[in-house]
């Protein structure tokens, strides 16, 4: 092992001497402060970049921009899965929501998906495809995993356009769950509201209201919003509760069309008038 260290040392002894030399030479540069040493050493790292920026940039061209091209390829691959398992996990848990509400709701559900959203804070629709052969008509009720959204207003071919909570003259007839006191709910503009409540009458924060039996056109106990407000009006007598929504829509992806209402006109359904022929 020795003699073979030694024999290859011997073979390359010269470009050892070459190096060397090379080496006490820029070290004897570094040591001289001259003026024409100074332009000289510039010189020298100047000229030793520029081939080492060449070569750098060549060898990158050939070897290294493949090898970093292919990594950011595997890099993207692996980005686009890691979303696309999340958008899996996601719908898994929305799906399993939507089961769990369709088997505790006794009236007739068909599963839809929403297509594309319009959201303002004034008009909020959805476009809804569905994939049942039953008909779907306008007035419909359409609730998500975790409450109501609105109601179909205009039907298509496999496909409906739904009006939300979220719209100025949304209006619908609500009850407490805990107290069973009624109300009309309305969009403001901001928020859900149930307006002229009696400074006596029992409501909390927290309280549930859903659709009442007294709806014109939501059939009873469809969850609607939780009280999470409730401050006087401007005349002092009475108070207004804020709801915050069960249903988010935002979020809202998988939802069911209640079949529940014969076919009417949406333009002549009142959302809050009580019609005792037309009740459910």
């Amino acid at each position: 092992m020795l003699n073979a260290i030694i024999n290859w040392l011997s073979k390359i002894k010269n470009y050892i001497a070459l190096f060397s030399l090379l080496a006490f030479s820029l070290y004897c540069l570094s040591l001289n402060t001259g003026e024409k040493t100074n332009i000289l050493r510039k010189k020298t790292f100047s000229l030793y970049a520029f081939f080492s920026y060449q070569f750098y940039k060549i060898y990158d061209y050939f070897y290294a921009n493949e090898e970093t091209k292919d990594l950011k390829k595997q890099i993207a691959k692996l980005t686009l899965l890691n979303h696309l398992y999340k958008d899996y996990a996601y719908q898994n848990q929305e799906l399993l929501k939507a089961i769990k509400i369709k088997s505790e709701i006794s009236y007739d559900l068909i599963p839809a998906r929403v297509s594309s959203k319009n959201i303002d804070k004034f008009l909020t629709i959805f476009l809804i495809l569905f994939f049942d052969n039953d008909t779907i008509l306008p007035a419909m009720p359409v609730i998500g995993n975790e409450g109501l959204i609105g109601f179909i207003s205009e039907t298509f071919s496999n496909s409906a356009l739904v009006k939300t909570y979220q719209t100025k003259d949304f209006k619908i007839a609500l009850k407490n769950q805990r107290t069973r006191i009624e109300g009309i709910a309305e969009w403001n503009g901001k928020s859900l509201v149930i307006k002229n409540i009696p400074l006596s009458y029992d409501v909390k924060l927290g309280d549930i209201y859903s659709t009442s039996e007294f709806s014109s056109i939501m059939p009873a106990a469809l969850p609607v919003g939780v009280v999470k407000k409730i401050y006087a009006d401007k005349s002092g007598i009475m108070n207004i509760a804020e709801l915050e929504p069960l249903e988010n829509l935002d979020k809202s992806e998988f939802v069911f069309i209640v079949k529940a209402k014969k076919a009417q006109k949406i333009n002549d359904i009142n959302l809050n008038f009580y019609d005792k022929s037309n009740s459910q």
